[in-house]
C-alpha cells in the first residue's frame, strides 16, 4: 500500500524533534520495503515554513534547520499538483473545514488509495472519519 506522508511528520523528522527517531525508523522500514511514498505538491512549502517558524523561533538552529531540509529533501517523495477537478475543495467540505491544506493529503491518499501518515491528530481524526486509512504517530 502506497503512503501519503504529512507536512508534521516531515517537519518533526527535519527538526529532530520528539519521535525524530521513530518516525525514521517508519521511513526507513516503508522505502527498505519498497513502499512509495507520496505527498501533495504544497508540503514543501508547508515543511519550509514550519521549520523557518522552528529557526526563528530559536527552537534549532539554521544549520540544524537546513541539514533536516536535505535530509527530508533525500527522501523519495513523489509530489503531486492539485488534481484540477474540485477534489480537494469536495473533500474540505466533507472535513467540515475552511482550509484546503489537510484537504489535499486527505484527497491524494483517498485517491491513491493510500495510508495516511500523520502526526496531527485533528487530520487523523478526519481521515478516519471519512473512510481514509491512517496511521498516527501520537506526539
Amino acid at each position: 500500500m502506497p503512503v501519503v506522508v504529512d507536512a508534521s511528520l516531515l517537519v518533526r523528522l527535519a527538526s529532530g524533534g520528539a519521535l525524530h527517531a521513530e518516525i525514521g525508523e517508519h521511513l526507513a522500514v516503508a522505502i527498505r520495503g519498497r513502499v512509495d511514498l507520496h505527498a501533495p505538491a504544497l508540503m514543501p512549502y508547508e515543511l519550509e515554513s514550519a521549520v523557518r517558524s522552528l529557526v526563528f523561533a530559536n527552537e534549532i538552529s539554521e544549520s540544524a534547520a537546513l541539514a533536516g531540509l536535505a535530509a527530508v529533501g533525500d527522501l523519495p517523495i513523489t509530489l503531486h499538483p492539485p488534481p484540477g477537478n474540485g477534489l480537494i475543495l469536495r473533500m474540505a467540505a466533507r472535513q467540515g473545514t475552511r482550509a484546503a491544506y489537510d484537504a489535499a493529503y486527505l484527497a491524494l491518499a483517498d485517491d491513491l488509495a493510500a495510508e495516511l501518515w500523520t502526526l496531527d491528530s485533528r487530520l487523523a481524526d478526519h481521515a478516519t472519519r471519512l473512510g481514509v486509512s491512517v496511521r498516527h504517530l501520537a506526539a
